[in-house]
């Protein structure tokens, strides 16, 4: 099933460990990884690319910059490079870099073999493979983890077309006559824009907590009455929560709670799903925010049993959420719903969706 033996054997016979980006998780991740459970050595500096920083200023107190004049110097036979921005394109830096010889892997693989590692993590990996619906879903759930513990960065064989629709799991909305839309993470409209192209007259209510997003799409759909927007997060109950807008990174790494100096934080209204049971029925649900699916999900509870509506539920943003998504709708909502997993990007870690099909 899921193999985690012999990584960290793997991690620890390099004599240099170089964080690549300055992002918000670093200090979180260096704590947890390196300081505390010690599944690798103490990096020698943080290389970033994205922004000027002078060789010998400090990141946090012992983690000082490097340059790539720096990195070059040292040998890359013993050292690796940890990816620990919020955006994994740092991959497609390596070549303009010259890193190539390195051996890189991202902060994600390290993440997942600690959480993976714990046999009753993999366990339920198991129980999982036993409920999901169709072969594909099982090969995906289990390949793809698999691939981000490796270090495997793409796979095409994973990949299918059409995120929420027009795929294997949910067509074309005219012909599983999917009138009304509701997405929360709505970003920069893409999925609304691919909703309305293969829906000419259906309703779509979205959900955006950025406040920079949010005026960018009030003015992209003002003349559309069929466009209902809303400046809050999906949550389970009524609550003030705070929110990093990331536009440092252009809004890609969003999420609850994280420091100002990475972005603009501000307190957003959590919404339940359940207020809507009666002023809007969706046919189709699509949940994408940031690690808050399953919050989300609780505060639908009314929603679902009522309206039933098909429901895809992005589980990457955290190795957790690979099976308790999956066990939750199983242990609510096995009455209602067959479950499918599609991976949508050919990239393992990202993009990956559990949709929920009624029976």
């Amino acid at each position: 099933m899921i193999n985690t033996l012999n990584f960290n054997k793997k991690i620890k016979k390099f004599d240099n460990i170089i964080l690549w980006g300055a992002g918000p998780h670093v200090e979180f991740f260096l704590k947890e990884y390196s300081y505390k459970k010690k599944l690798f050595k103490k990096p020698i500096g943080i290389l970033e690319t994205t922004r000027k920083n002078k060789s010998g200023s400090f990141f946090l107190k012992d983690l000082p910059y490097l340059t790539l004049k720096d990195v070059h110097k040292i040998s890359y036979d013993k050292s690796l490079i940890i990816i620990t921005a919020g955006l994994i394109d740092l991959h497609s830096q390596i070549v303009k870099n010259q890193l190539y010889y390195f051996n890189i892997i991202h902060k994600k693989s390290i993440e997942y073999y600690d959480h993976f590692k714990n046999k009753k993590n993999k366990d339920k990996i198991k129980k999982i493979v036993k409920i999901l619906k169709d072969k594909k879903s099982k090969k995906i759930i289990v390949k793809k983890i698999q691939n981000i513990i490796d270090g495997i960065f793409t796979d095409n064989n994973l990949k299918d077309n059409g995120p929420y629709f027009n795929n294997d799991i949910v067509q074309n909305p005219k012909r599983e006559n999917i009138k009304n839309f509701l997405y929360a993470g709505a970003f920069d409209g893409k999925h609304i824009d691919r909703f309305l192209q293969n829906s000419k007259n259906g309703k779509v209510f979205a959900f955006e907590p950025s406040k920079i997003m949010f005026d960018k799409l009030k003015k992209k759909y003002s003349k559309q009455t069929n466009v209902i927007l809303n400046n809050s997060l999906l949550y389970d109950r009524k609550i003030r929560l705070k929110f990093n807008d990331d536009q440092i990174n252009k809004g890609l790494s969003a999420s609850i709670n994280r420091k100002t100096v990475f972005g603009n934080s501000y307190f957003v209204e959590g919404f339940k799903i359940d207020k809507l049971v009666n002023k809007f029925k969706a046919d189709l649900i699509a949940l994408d925010v940031e690690g808050s699916e399953l919050n989300a999900i609780k505060g639908a509870r009314k929603y679902i049993k009522k309206h039933k509506p098909i429901l895809c539920i992005c589980i990457y943003h955290t190795a957790k959420d690979h099976h308790r998504l999956i066990e939750y709708m199983h242990l609510k909502y096995r009455n209602i719903y067959n479950l499918y997993i599609r991976q949508h990007s050919y990239i393992s870690y990202i993009e990956t969706v559990l949709y929920c099909k009624p029976k």
